[in-house]
């Protein structure tokens, strides 16, 4: 008893390492030689043969970074990982002594110890117990002390084994190994916030230069080119592929840069996938992760919240204890599309030597305009963040390929072979991507969606601006020839007017042709007016019926046969043996037939011909219009549809016309879901041909 009382004492009371290794944190010392001291604290106070401390790493395991007591031990375990999910099943075996976690060697019967055994003869205990003590140690025995943030969060884990006395830790002892195991949460938690704050600082400044790039810049095109290589330099990238999605009538859709430049164009079926995942990611807030497996056969995906991250408590007991949290961002695997598909993204990312891809999409609002895929060979492009510094401050070989063996060992975990992270669980970082340049790739991918969209607001603004200058030339244009059609009749009715007003009972009979031939004419041109109107008018309705245009045709040539033969033009209409029934609007098709019927026979000297005929197909019908008149030459057959326009031929100039009868002419035939063709020579004739579509009542 008395022997038992002094070995507290000594225990609790040599606390001098303690105030070392406090006085090192407050000074701001590296953080490999305090958890150096830490471990050798653990080991040589505390009273164990050998103490390691393992970092939780950025990638989901655990790495040996210090080990203290044996330098057998600290060639074998330095650099060794072991990922957490195997950890967490030998963890879920322990009893729980305050923070500590003791596991019996008897629980751990079914788990592999292939880890490092000592061979030395120091390990073996000064004071050897009873075979039959229940405190003595048994070779398997494990005891791990969860190293935790102030928030909880799981750091990391100090083992110790071979206590120095053979037994299993009193109270006392147990407090003080609580006590280093605070010391080292706080040291690695100071050391992960002093990374995270220089990455965070770097990839800040990074993101930041890349979106005033791309800020400087307000064509789509030049903003992607510009941003592909400083994105590849800023997250370390061995290969980007930045591209604009969209209908191809927006700014700089379907516009792809890459980096390095002299690599191949990305496969079509790879881009489509592409496309249609970064929509989707874009949609739900996500981005995605996706590694290769290492012969290259296989893929696995996993899907990122980065603003839904979880905490995943760790190893919880049967009595509902934890080791701590751990941030769970990651969504369980998911494929990519179908077997084509994977096949595809496969290829393309295994013949490259691409080992790993991170997309991140790009838009603006609930707008997908694209994305941002970088993909790496082996890895990030230097080291591991946090963890790697750790790692390196230790003195260990970061990355080393030594198995993590068995639970008697301080440090190892349950039976792993080399540290490839497989199984590591959802809160794996696919191939080494940190959350930090993961956050970083996805505020770059939104700031230059912001930018596209910035750049397509600006073409739409232009866009705007020329169609509201075309309208205002179109309105002038309006204006004035309105006021030319109108003014010449009405001077003329002026004329004539004067003449009848000057002797009543002596005018000619001449005046009032005049004055009839110009109020017609005038009475034309605005019927042709409200007839443009009411086409263009997106909110005018028409009745649609079942029309005979076979009837539509036998009335046009009717209506304008005896002009015809007043003007010595031959009309004629082709012989057709029955109705031919549409659906549309009997007036506005009616309106079609005479104005084609009515310039074939203006536009056809004397002696020429006019033919109409109309024809059936299995879906459509036509009506064609063909004269042996003046014809239309190629440049006014460009222009001969819009409104207003008059032909550049003399010859026709010379007969009257508003220049709005074929523009109504083909908006009809539009509005019915047809369309018109004009074949012609000038001097030649001309044919017009319609098509509209069968009706379906």
């Amino acid at each position: 008893m008395e022997a038992t009382d002094e070995t507290a004492r000594t225990v609790t009371g040599d606390l001098r390492p303690v105030y070392q290794i406090m006085r090192r944190l407050n000074l701001g010392g590296d953080v490999a030689s305090v958890l150096d001291a830490v471990a050798e604290g653990a080991a040589a106070t505390v009273g164990f043969a050998v103490a390691a401390i393992s970092y939780l790493r950025e990638d989901a395991t655990l790495e040996i970074v210090s080990v203290a007591g044996s330098a057998e031990a600290r060639e074998q375990l330095v650099g060794t990982r072991v990922p957490l999910a195997l950890m967490e099943e030998e963890l879920a075996l322990a009893d729980e002594w305050g923070s500590l976690l003791f596991i019996p060697a008897e629980r751990l019967a079914d788990l592999p110890t292939d880890g490092w055994i000592p061979v030395s003869d120091t390990a073996a205990p000064r004071d050897e117990p009873a075979p039959d003590d229940p405190d003595r140690w048994r070779p398997e025995d494990t005891l791990r002390a969860p190293l935790r943030s102030p928030e909880g969060e799981l750091l990391g884990l100090l083992s110790v084994d071979l206590p120095l006395d053979g037994r299993r830790p009193d109270a006392a002892r147990r407090e003080q190994l609580e006590m280093y195991a605070d010391l080292a949460g706080i040291a690695l938690g100071n050391a992960r916030r002093a990374v995270d704050l220089a990455e965070q600082v770097r990839l800040g400044a990074a993101v930041d230069a890349i979106n005033s790039e791309a800020a400087a810049s307000l064509d789509a095109a030049q903003v992607v080119d510009r941003a592909t290589a400083s994105i590849a330099a800023a997250l370390r990238s061995d290969w980007v592929r930045v591209r604009v999605v969209g209908a191809s009538a927006l700014p700089g859709a379907d516009h792809g840069a890459r980096f390095p430049t002299g690599h191949a164009e990305t496969p079509a079926p790879v881009v489509a996938w592409a496309a249609r995942e970064a929509c989707d990611h874009w949609a739900a807030g996500t981005v995605s992760l996706t590694s290769v497996s290492a012969d290259g056969t296989s893929l696995t995906t996993h899907t990122l919240h980065l603003d839904a991250a979880t905490r995943r408590p760790v190893a919880g007991g049967a009595a509902g204890w934890a080791a701590g949290w751990v941030s769970q961002p990651l969504s369980p695997r998911s494929d990519i599309g179908d077997e084509a598909e994977r096949a595809a993204v496969l290829a393309h990312l295994h013949g490259n030597d691409l080992s790993s891809m991170l997309m991140a999409p790009m838009g603006a609002g609930t707008d997908c305009f694209g994305y941002v895929v970088l993909a790496r060979r082996d890895g990030p492009g230097s080291g591991g963040g946090a963890g790697a510094s750790a790692g390196g401050g230790a003195g260990g070989e970061a990355g080393g390929e030594a198995g993590a063996g068995g639970g008697s060992v301080p440090g190892d975990g349950p039976g792993q072979g080399p540290a490839d992270g497989a199984g590591s669980g959802a809160e794996t970082a696919a191939a080494g991507w940190t959350t930090h340049e993961v956050r970083a790739a996805s505020q770059v991918a939104r700031h230059l969606g912001q930018a596209v969209l910035n750049a397509r607001l600006l073409e739409r603004e232009h866009v705007l601006v020329e169609q509201l200058e075309a309208l205002d030339v179109y309105k002038n244009d309006l204006i004035s020839t309105v006021s030319h059609e109108l003014r010449t009749p009405l001077t003329s009715i002026q004329g004539h007017l004067e003449l009848i007003e000057d002797d009543p009972a002596a005018a000619p009979a001449a005046s009032f042709q005049v004055v009839r031939r110009n109020l017609d004419r005038v009475l034309s041109l605005i019927d042709d007016l409200l007839t443009l109107k009411r086409l263009t008018d997106r909110e005018a309705t028409s009745e649609a019926a079942i029309v005979d245009l076979h009837q539509l045709a036998v009335d046009a040539v009717a209506a304008f046969r005896l002009h015809a033969q007043e003007d010595g033009v031959r009309l004629v209409l082709q012989p057709h043996g029955g109705p031919l029934l549409i659906s549309g609007d009997h007036d506005e098709l009616e309106r079609v037939a005479l104005n084609l019927v009515g310039n074939a026979v203006k536009y056809t000297p004397a002696g020429g011909e006019v033919s109409v005929s109309v024809e059936r197909s299995e879906r459509f019908v036509r009506f064609v219009c063909r004269d042996t008149g003046l014809g239309i030459s190629k440049p006014d057959q460009e222009e001969l549809f819009t409104e207003f326009f008059r032909s550049t031929n003399p010859e026709a100039l010379a007969r009257p016309g508003t220049g709005l009868g074929l523009s109504i002419v083909r908006r009809i035939v539009q509005r019915h879901g047809g369309s018109i063709r004009l074949e012609s020579e000038l001097g030649e004739g001309s044919t017009f041909t319609v098509r509209l579509p069968l009706s379906r009542l």
